[in-house]
C-alpha cells in the first residue's frame, strides 16, 4: 500500500528536493556532534528548529516552519569560495516570488551566517534559515 505524505512531510519533501539541486547529498537531522568526518562532503544538512501554530480556524490552521539549512564542507584553501558558492546556490533554489509547494504560502530566508575552520581536513558551514508559512 502505497503511503501518503502527511502535509508537513510534503513540505520538508519539497525543501529536501530543491537542495538536492545543489548538492546530492542532503541529510535531515543532526547535532553538532552527528556528523562524521569519514561522512561524504560536501553535505547538505536541514534541521527543524521550530513549528508554530500563527492561527486556526476550524480544521485548518496557518503554521510557521523554521528550518536550520548547513551546508558542510572540510576545510581547505578554496572554503571561503566553495562555500559562498553553495550558499548562493540555496538562496537560488527558494525564489522568493514562488511557493515550495501548494500548501505554503510564503517563505523568506535569513542572512548566511559562516563558520570557517581554522585547520585543512575540519569541517566549515554556511548556515541559512529558511522559514515557511503554510495553511495546513
Amino acid at each position: 500500500m502505497p503511503s501518503i505524505l502527511s502535509p508537513e512531510a510534503i513540505i520538508v519533501d519539497a525543501i529536501t528536493g530543491q537542495l538536492a539541486t545543489v548538492i546530492d547529498n542532503v541529510r535531515l537531522g543532526y547535532s553538532a556532534t552527528g556528523i562524521d568526518n569519514g561522512d561524504q562532503f560536501p553535505v547538505i544538512l536541514v534541521q527543524l528548529e521550530t513549528l508554530r501554530e500563527i492561527n486556526r480556524q476550524g480544521s485548518k490552521a496557518r503554521y510557521q516552519f523554521s528550518f536550520i539549512i548547513s551546508v558542510a564542507v572540510k576545510t581547505q584553501a578554496e572554503t571561503t569560495l566553495e562555500l559562498l558558492r553553495y550558499a548562493r546556490q540555496v538562496r537560488e533554489v527558494f525564489p522568493l516570488n514562488e511557493k515550495l509547494c501548494p500548501a505554503s504560502i510564503k517563505h523568506s530566508l535569513s542572512e548566511t551566517e559562516f563558520d570557517i575552520a581554522p585547520g585543512h581536513s575540519q569541517l566549515s558551514f554556511a548556515d541559512i534559515t529558511l522559514t515557511v508559512e503554510a495553511i495546513l
